[in-house]
């Protein structure tokens, strides 16, 4: 994980259930603000850190068993690809067009 992945994290963790007064209320309301209406930074960064805890990227992917394993390796795969895209700013000459123009004549 990168210094600024790893930073991330830390300035974070104290948005967690159970830390200084934040519930599981709190939590409802901070993730309908930001994916139904209009959140605020804190809401917006507390919600960013719920989704990375509940990927375990610093927990241990080994699990009990094979399917245990697999399962966490996904889970840790999507936290660790989400701090990718918000650690590392695309490069102008590594964009790439989304779409392709088409030649639609009948030829």
């Amino acid at each position: 994980m990168s210094d600024d992945g790893q930073a991330l994290i830390f300035s974070l963790a104290p948005a967690r259930v159970g830390y200084g007064g934040y519930t599981k209320a709190d939590r409802y309301r901070d993730f309908r603000a930001v994916f139904f209406g209009e959140a605020s930074e804190v809401q917006k960064e507390r919600v960013l850190f719920q989704i990375l805890a509940e990927s375990d990227i610093m927990g241990d992917p080994v699990g009990s068993d094979t399917h245990d394993t697999y399962r966490r390796l996904g889970r840790r795969e999507v936290g660790v690809n989400l701090l990718a895209i918000l650690t590392n700013e695309p490069q102008p000459d590594n964009l790439v067009p989304t779409t392709l123009a088409e030649n639609t004549t009948n030829g």
